[in-house]
C-alpha cells in the first residue's frame, strides 16, 4: 500500500509540472520508470528537465539518454492527435529487475490534517511515501497517532508508543519517547524546534534505528 500511495504522489507530482498533459508510472517490480504525454506546444527539452529533477528529488536515477537535459521524442504528432509521449527510464537500484539496494530513508515532514470527518496525522519520507493515521473522535492520541504513522513509514508496523515526555535541557525542549517493538523496547530523543507532533515524530525514528 505504501508503494501504492508513492506512485500515486509521483503522478500527482509529474502532472503539476507544466507541459504535461498526462503521466504514467511504470510500476514493474517498483518504480522502474515514468511516461508522460505533453501537452500540445509543450517544450520537450524544459519537461525534460523539470521531469528529471523531480524523479532525483524522490531520490531515484533517471537514464540520462541521448542527453542529459533532453529527452528523445518521435516526430509531431498529426493535429487533433495525443502529445508525444516520453519515456523516462531509470537506470541503478530502480531499474526493473535490477536488484533492490534501498535509498536510505529519513523523516521529511509531518503534518496535521483537518477536515469535517476529524483530524489525521500525514508523515512522509525523503523518498515521497506518505502514511496517515486518524485520531480518535476527541482528537486526543495525538502522540500515539504520529507514533504509529511513523512506525509503518519505517517498516515496523507492530511498533507502538508506550510514553513520551518532555524535559528542558540547555534552553531546548527534548521530546523522548519509549516505543514497544516487539518484545524490546527502545528510547529516543529529539529537540523540539517546531511544533511537538514533528519532534515526536523524530524522536520515534531514532527509537526505531535502534531496534
Amino acid at each position: 500500500m505504501a508503494e501504492a500511495l508513492r506512485q500515486d504522489m509521483l503522478r500527482q507530482e509529474l502532472l503539476s509540472i507544466p507541459g504535461i498533459a498526462d503521466a504514467e508510472v511504470d510500476d514493474d517490480r517498483g518504480v522502474a520508470g515514468v511516461r508522460v504525454q505533453l501537452a500540445e506546444g509543450a517544450d520537450a527539452a524544459a519537461v525534460g528537465v523539470a521531469v528529471r529533477r523531480l524523479l532525483i528529488e524522490h531520490g531515484m536515477r533517471p537514464s540520462p539518454g541521448d542527453g542529459e537535459e533532453s529527452p528523445h521524442v518521435g516526430p509531431p504528432p498529426p493535429p487533433g492527435a495525443p502529445g508525444s509521449v516520453v519515456s523516462f527510464p531509470l537506470v541503478g537500484e530502480h531499474a526493473a529487475g535490477a536488484p533492490t539496494a534501498e535509498v536510505a530513508a529519513t523523516l521529511e515532514s509531518v503534518a496535521i490534517e483537518e477536515t469535517r470527518d476529524g483530524v489525521s496525522v500525514l508523515v512522509r519520507s525523503n523518498s515521497g511515501v506518505t502514511v496517515s493515521r486518524s485520531l480518535d473522535s476527541s482528537g486526543s492520541g495525538m502522540d500515539e497517532a504520529v507514533a504509529a504513522a511513523v512506525a509503518e513509514l519505517a517498516g515496523q508496523a507492530g511498533a507502538g508508543l508506550v510514553g513520551a515526555a518532555e524535559a528542558d535541557m540547555g534552553g531546548h525542549t527534548v521530546v523522548t519517547v519509549l516505543v514497544a517493538v516487539g518484545e524490546q523496547q527502545v528510547s529516543g530523543s529529539a529537540i523540539q524546534r517546531g511544533g511537538r507532533a514533528y519532534a515526536v515524530a523524530k524522536a520515534v525514528w531514532s527509537a526505531l534505528e535502534r531496534a
